[in-house]
């Protein structure tokens, strides 16, 4: 095989993209830096609640409007001392709920976890 100048060039041409076809599997396939580094960027989990809005009838009368709702979750296992006015004044309920809701725990049979809901 002569080498000339279109050879060359040839040979050049696919040394080049030999490299850079190894670089690219070097990065892509074994290195997880730029996978991770990738994945961060990308994935973004946000919950993203829908506002509703208001239903009138016909004649201008609300039939179904918006209220804020929580759910408060308690395991009385884990919950340490707390200054119930306090909660009640930060929720706007009254103590003696609380005191109701709090006496009135279920327990499950099978692990004895107790669990309430207030």
């Amino acid at each position: 095989m002569k080498l000339n100048r279109e050879n060359k060039l040839l040979i050049g041409l696919c040394t080049a993209a030999a490299i850079l076809i190894a670089k690219l599997f070097s990065i892509q396939i074994l290195d997880d830096k730029y996978k991770l580094s990738a994945e961060n960027n990308t994935m973004v989990y946000t919950t993203i609640y829908p506002t509703r809005g208001i239903i009138n009838d016909r004649n201008g009368d609300i039939l179904v409007g918006n209220k804020v709702a929580y759910d408060l979750m308690v395991t009385p296992k884990e919950v340490e001392e707390f200054d119930t006015l306090a909660l009640c004044k930060v929720l706007d309920i009254t103590p003696e709920f609380v005191k109701e809701r709090w006496t009135s725990t279920t327990v499950t049979v099978d692990a004895s976890v107790t669990s309430q809901s207030l």
